[in-house]
Parts: C-alpha cells; sequence; structure tokens
C-alpha cells in the first residue's frame, strides 16, 4: 500500500522500504534498449563471418561500444553511434544504482500472512483434507 509521509498508519500495518520501482524501470530501460541493439548487431556480424570479431566488444554491456569504436576503426557518425550507444548503457547503470540508493517508503501487511500476489495463489492452491470430505479453494 502506498504511504505518504505524515499520513497515519492503520492497524495491521507497518512502514517498509523498496528499491524505487521508477528508476529501476528506467534504468532497465535505458541500459537495456542500446544493449540489445548491440547485441544484435555483433550477433549477426559474428554469425555471417563478416568484420573477422572485430563487432565482438558489442557484446560486452556498457564498456562494449567504447571498445568497438577502436577496433572497428570508427570515425565520425560510427564514433558518434557507438559513443552514444555506451553512454546510454553507462546511464542506465546509474539509474539502476539509484534505484537502489532511493528507497520507496510503502506499508506492509503485518500478522499472519503478508499480501500474497496472483502467482503465488495460483502456484499454491489452499486445500483441506477431513475424515468425511475435503475442500479445494483456488483463487484467481
Amino acid at each position: 500500500m502506498d504511504y505518504e509521509p505524515g499520513d497515519p498508519i492503520p492497524q495491521g500495518y507497518a512502514l517498509a522500504t523498496r528499491p524505487s520501482r521508477a528508476l529501476g524501470l528506467a534504468g532497465l530501460l535505458t541500459l537495456g534498449t542500446p544493449y540489445l541493439f548491440s547485441l544484435t548487431v555483433a550477433t549477426i556480424t559474428l554469425l555471417s563471418g563478416e568484420q573477422d570479431g572485430r563487432t565482438a566488444p558489442l557484446l560486452i554491456p556498457v564498456a562494449g561500444p567504447f571498445i568497438a569504436i577502436e577496433t572497428l576503426g570508427a570515425e565520425r557518425a560510427g564514433a558518434f553511434w557507438l559513443a552514444a550507444d555506451g553512454v546510454m548503457q553507462t546511464l542506465g547503470v546509474l539509474l539502476l544504482a539509484a534505484a537502489f540508493a532511493h528507497e520507496d517508503v510503502y506499508l506492509k501487511r503485518q500478522g499472519h500472512a503478508s499480501r500474497e500476489t496472483a502467482l503465488d495463489v495460483a502456484l499454491r492452491p489452499e486445500v483441506q483434507l477431513g475424515f468425511g470430505g475435503g475442500s479445494v479453494r483456488w483463487q484467481f
């Protein structure tokens, strides 16, 4: 449950923290999108036998594009796009680090069991067996 500082804490709940979801998602997208592009280019050129492995550094996240500028002998536009790729991946890593440094405060249910996710419930139906019968409860 979301929590705004100064709001009263309902009975049965306590304050808890988690990494910032917004920063984490931004970091994953900022790192993942350019890295996926680099990975695709490197894989295609390596499998086709072109470039004699000079694109292999693109398989390395963050540092790979900067290394590839040298291995490919990139100039002007090529060097610019490889550098931009490396800078975006670096920014993504920094955003992920910021997500863990800046925690979100939320209300967590206390007591017998914390709130279960839909996947938890789907994977664990409640089964009760007795002497004269039984029941199955499965929420989804």
